[in-house]
């Protein structure tokens, strides 16, 4: 951990750090981060910690055969300080960001874009967010003429992401997301994550230690993909998902140039089949279904003046917009927080499994006792690496984000269970 202005200075913090946070999210283009320190050198004055600083961290997971991951990260705000009682030393708070989000803010484009969308995007990654990390750019099947009226070039990727198709894909792969991880920038597809394998099993089984006898020597290695802590998040809410247009929509497109109006209904069952998911099966019976077959679905409204400022086919809602929506509302359905050892191989953007035992009682002959249908792959939406203790005795947490809106067994179109199944009496 070091800490290094523009202006020369350069200062190990290893010892006198107290902890760091680093966080990764899809749906954040840049890396965020927190660095606590004790400061009894007044570095504040001396050195002196005024926003022309960056703090470069680097560590890895000991023993799991992974390569250190690194991160260099600008200081932009003081988020907390506290002086000790004694006043002889300050408890300091960094605020930390990637370099790219300060260069987004210095510049702005007014300029035309022809061309495939992910070699646009690749020409402004190069021109005004100048990172030295590589970009994984997936390609697009559609072109694009774009006209930027003035705007940031972070504005302007995301922009083109919403409006992106997949070459690599279905051809309504329509889920682009730009993000930074610890190793690249990426302009995926949520199809394209969707259909990696899981990199990693993660168990929870309710009791994770090893053995009650103080006399074993505890295997790290062996614990590193138990689960410590898991908490649901967020699970359904039927009424918010209508609302939102995630089950059945009805987009009208005024055109001014051309003076007609155009209608497109979406149902997201009845185009199941058309994109990837995480798992194979919908979180609804597909028989039985009051939400994706309503009378009066969510209504949305555009207008398209063909030909003013941005190309015609980016005004073309009808190809995109619904289907957009659909796909990223999905994976906010449900999302579980689960707590990990530290492991440098997580990363948002990347499928794992997870294996959870059944909360009910185990008969004897059951073959089964995770629960298949809470168990299965997940996406990792966000992830925050938690190191504390950093100048003494140094432990590495991931605070891990799980979504999906599909699950590994189709929900029934019968009723599977009544209540009575373990009930002895029949005249209760």
């Amino acid at each position: 951990i070091r800490l290094i202005s523009d202006m020369g200075s350069d200062l190990s913090l290893k010892k006198q750090t107290k902890a760091i946070n680093i966080y990764e999210d899809v749906t954040s283009a840049c890396i965020r981060g927190e660095v606590v320190f004790t400061d009894a050198q007044n570095l504040m004055r001396h050195f002196p910690i005024c926003g022309q600083e960056s703090v470069h961290i680097k560590f890895s997971t000991p023993g799991a055969g992974t390569d250190p991951i690194e991160f260099k990260l600008d200081v932009v705000e003081i988020l907390e300080r506290t002086k000790s009682k004694n006043g002889k030393s300050e408890l300091i708070k960094l605020g930390l960001v990637s370099k790219q989000a300060r260069m987004n803010e210095s510049y702005r484009i007014s300029q035309t874009f022809r061309g495939p969308i992910h070699s646009t995007i690749a020409k402004i990654y190069q021109n005004y967010l100048k990172s030295d990390k590589p970009i994984a750019l997936e390609s697009t099947a559609n072109q694009m003429t774009y006209c930027v009226p003035n705007k940031r070039p972070i504005e302007t990727i995301q922009w083109l992401a919403s409006r992106s198709i997949s070459a690599e894909q279905s051809p309504l792969s329509y889920n682009f997301l730009f993000f930074e991880t610890a190793k690249a920038f990426m302009f995926v597809s949520l199809d394209s994550l969707a259909s990696v394998p899981a990199a990693v099993t993660y168990i929870y089984s309710g009791s994770n230690r090893q053995s009650d006898s103080p006399m074993t020597t505890t295997n790290y290695l062996l614990k590193i993909n138990n689960i410590e802590e898991l908490n649901y998040t967020k699970s359904f809410n039927r009424l918010d998902e209508m609302n939102s247009g995630l089950y059945s929509s009805e987009l009208l497109v005024h055109d001014i140039t051309y003076k007609y109006i155009s209608k497109t209904s979406n149902n997201f069952y009845k185009n199941w089949n058309n994109t990837n998911h995480i798992e194979p099966n919908p979180t609804l019976p597909r028989g039985i279904n009051k939400y994706a077959n309503t009378v009066s679905p969510k209504l949305i409204v555009r207008n398209r003046q063909s030909g003013l400022f941005e190309s015609h086919t980016s005004q073309r809602y009808e190809d995109y917009l619904q289907n957009r929506n659909v796909s990223i509302l999905e994976y906010n359905i449900n999302k579980i927080e689960i707590t990990v050892p530290g492991n440098c191989r997580l990363t948002c953007g990347l499928p794992i499994n997870m294996e959870i035992v059944k909360p009910e009682p185990l008969y004897k002959g059951d073959v089964e006792k995770n629960d298949t249908f809470q168990s299965g792959k997940y996406l990792i939406t966000a992830v925050r690496h938690l190191l504390e203790d950093v100048g003494t005795k140094p432990t590495h947490k991931c605070i891990v984000q799980l979504s999906r809106g599909s699950s590994p067994e189709a929900i029934p179109d019968k009723v599977t269970f009544d209540g009575r199944s373990q009930d002895s009496s029949t005249n209760a």
